[in-house]
């Protein structure tokens, strides 16, 4: 027996291991549709779909007291996948191939569609098919009401099926997270190479210091620093992250221009930024777990599979409201009311927009009609440091 067939043989125990645990406590339902929702419906009637979905849910379990919690995420099933699971990563077709086999003709059948899972935890697992079937029937009725068409299945009537969709998405091993408080990493000492920038600094210094910063962390031989700036733990990455690299965008996109003198608030001033006279405020749009999900996967190789159900759902409702969030956040500096006018830039990840052009577009759309330009001489979102977008 090589290897590979020793790997394999163990991985097969201990996915029978992660199944038998999950179907202990839990069930699962799979909505399937040609596309997401968020692409088929205007945006406004998406957010309304997925409010209707959340209330119905809370409704569900407050009525069954058998049922713990309820997790939901949605997610595709295409030829792109890869998993990182197996160093080096390989495509989800090998994957399958060679830990699970017995379910090719699954994947064939499923691939290339959209899914929407749903997890009911028991508090302890009696009578799950009536359970399961009436929160079937609930969902299906919201969906109706948006006109909305899908197929679905559950693992009371087809387990074979979401013994395939609980492998390839990972599920069975996000389940085995839940109630295990991730363990503290080990706090590994390195050089600190982002240094603090100029309080005041030519334009043209100030975006040498962002590019060379930004080169050390990702293109030098410094592996830990990719996860100190995504989680931000020192002054010198939080304003990097935060504030420096949208800053720098605007500059190379907008003004075109790295003349002139710039001036940092550093939290002093009632500005972030100031260059010459041009007063910038900085701001970013973050659903309100994005902290957690954020450092949880600055710790997993698995990306969102390595999460817990209970963050996978967080992060599924972030990306539901992130429009909304958008727009709060730029209510919120309206509120602040300042009494000189400023551009107005809003940092924004593309993964909160599914990295889909389309749900961008969409959502960019939805910004522009539900604010206004107020006191700002203009309003940018910064999406993923990389692109400005003008909003007014």
């Amino acid at each position: 027996m090589n290897m590979l067939d020793i790997i394999a043989k163990y991985k097969k125990e201990d996915d029978i291991k992660k199944e038998s645990n999950f179907y202990s406590s839990c069930d699962m339902l799979v909505f399937l549709s040609i596309e997401g929702f968020n692409r088929t419906l205007n945006l406004s009637s998406y957010m309304s779909l997925c409010d209707d979905i959340l209330h119905e849910l809370k409704s569900f379990k407050s009525i069954n007291r058998e049922v713990k919690k309820i997790y939901f995420f949605q997610s595709d099933i295409c030829n792109s996948d890869m998993t990182r699971e197996i160093v080096p990563a390989m495509s989800m077709l090998e994957y399958m191939y060679l830990f699970h086999k017995d379910k090719l003709a699954l994947h064939n059948e499923f691939l290339g569609y959209h899914y929407t899972y749903f997890i009911i935890e028991y508090k302890e697992k009696t009578n799950e098919g009536r359970l399961v079937h009436l929160l079937e029937q609930s969902l299906l009725k919201v969906y109706e009401s948006f006109k909305v068409k899908n197929m679905y299945l559950n693992s009371v009537l087809d387990k074979g099926a979401t013994d395939y969709h609980g492998h390839y998405q990972g599920i069975f091993d996000s389940y085995g997270l839940e109630g295990k408080k991730a363990a503290k990493p080990e706090i590994i000492e390195v050089p600190n190479v982002i240094e603090k920038p100029k309080k005041s600094s030519s334009v043209n210094e100030f975006i040498a210091y962002v590019d060379k910063s930004l080169k050390s962390i990702h293109v030098g031989q410094l592996p830990f620093h990719p996860v100190k700036f995504l989680m931000q733990d020192t002054r010198e990455y939080k304003y990097l992250r935060e504030e420096f690299v949208i800053l720098a965008r605007y500059i190379k996109d907008i003004r075109k221009s790295y003349d002139g003198q710039i001036e940092l608030g550093e939290e002093k001033e009632r500005w972030d930024a100031k260059i010459d006279s041009e007063l910038i405020e900085i701001t970013q749009a973050i659903p309100k777990y994005e902290y957690e999900t954020r450092k949880a996967l600055a710790f997993t190789i698995h990306q969102y599979r390595g999460l817990s159900l209970d963050l996978r759902t967080k992060h599924q409702q972030g990306v539901d409201s992130f429009s909304k969030v958008i727009v709060s956040s730029i209510n919120a500096k309206h509120d602040k009311e300042y009494s000189e006018p400023r551009v107005l830039l809003i940092g924004a990840l593309f993964e909160f927009f599914n990295n889909d052009e389309l749900i961008l577009a969409k959502s960019i759309q939805y910004v522009k009609e539900n604010t206004i330009l107020g006191i700002f001489s203009s309003i940018y979102i910064i999406v993923d440091s990389k692109r400005c977008i003008k909003i007014h």
